[in-house]
């Protein structure tokens, strides 16, 4: 739904938190990924860290990090178009600065007019967009992870189910298993390069999600079907118990 829930191509910056803590420090991030690519950003927290109850560390403000959109110099011309014909991101112009602003949910051509007929405008326009977002993927990739280095089986799981990942890797290790796990902070743009190098040591992988598997096909992708299998909980929407999942980690690992 986050990735593709418009009409459209487009490419979007999603992170998924895992504790209450993240929940803010993801949301100030989103605040200033938005800002500094001129672009929506999700923070995909599920139920389960909704109702999380932890203590959050807020940093006094002078602290907190902002960043802002790129604006046009307020000596330039308001009657030039220079800076706003960027192919990266380009400068936004404010009401009320001399500049006119058109306002568009459509497409529109290098001027920022709306143009939905003209072929090539449209794969500028898109082009454009999703590219600001491609070009600056590594960039953008936050994953956490531990023990990947001697694994021979990682546990992945994203969002509350990254907890659970982390939690049953740990149990795993002290058990004597060589277990890692890997969890991706951001969903979007998906960090393939970096999950790749993370996993690349693992004979085998176990993508935990308590649905029925929606980025498990992005990893078999990545790292082939063979080595890659899913794991839901025994009930669907619900986390993961440590028994079943060790149960089956010694059961690969045998």
């Amino acid at each position: 739904q986050v990735r593709r829930g418009s009409h459209g191509e487009y490419a979007i910056v999603a992170y998924a938190p895992s504790s209450p803590q993240e929940m803010f420090d993801l949301t100030v991030l989103a605040f200033n990924t938005a800002e500094q690519l001129r672009t929506p950003v999700f923070v995909l927290a599920d139920a389960a860290v909704g109702h999380m109850r932890e203590t959050v560390v807020i940093p006094p403000r002078d602290r907190i990090r902002r960043a802002y959109r790129p604006l046009p110099p307020s000596t330039e011309d308001p009657g030039s178009i220079r800076g706003f014909l960027s192919e990266d991101v380009a400068p936004m112009p404010l009401f009320g600065r001399g500049y006119k602003s058109h306002v568009t949910g459509s497409c529109h051509d290098a001027y920022g007019m709306r143009n939905v007929v003209d072929a090539a405008a449209l794969d500028a326009f898109v082009r454009t967009l999703s590219g600001k977002i491609a070009r600056r993927a590594t960039e953008l990739a936050r994953v956490e992870s531990a023990y990947t280095e001697d694994a021979r089986l990682l546990l992945v799981g994203y969002g509350s189910v990254g907890r659970a990942a982390r939690a049953i890797a740990e149990e795993a290790r002290s058990a004597g298993l060589p277990v890692g796990y890997v969890r991706p902070i951001t969903v979007w743009p998906f960090p393939g390069e970096v999950l790749e190098s993370l996993c690349a040591g693992a004979e085998r992988i176990l993508v935990m999600e308590n649905n029925l598997g929606q980025m498990l096909p992005l990893f078999q992708a990545l790292l082939g079907r063979a080595s890659v299998e899913g794991l839901a909980p025994a009930v669907l929407g619900t986390l993961h118990r440590p028994e079943p999942v060790l149960a089956r980690i010694r059961e690969v690992l045998s």
